[in-house]
């Protein structure tokens, strides 16, 4: 059966909010809320494979902050290779 939908009035209707650096704003909220000391003292050496994912969009960046020398394999974003069969 089809149900009838009361149309939003204007006022009722959302705002759409784009935050101008919204990778610098995680990575600090990340950073702020977890105890880094010593890592960059450690002198850790990663080597990252991002799969093309999300994380490759973000991890640079953290790890960078944090002071570890890493190097990014497969970074950005394709959706086109998801990394779930």
């Amino acid at each position: 059966p089809r149900q009838e939908y009361r149309r939003a009035f204007p006022g009722e209707i959302g705002d759409l909010r784009f935050p101008s650096s919204v990778f610098d704003s995680y990575t600090g909220s990340l950073l702020r809320a977890v105890d880094s000391s010593g890592v960059a003292e450690a002198g850790l050496k990663v080597v990252v494979d991002a799969s093309n994912g999300s994380a490759g969009l973000v991890l640079p960046s953290l790890l960078g902050r944090l002071g570890v020398d890493a190097f990014t394999i497969n970074p950005g974003l394709d959706e086109s290779r998801p990394t779930e069969s």
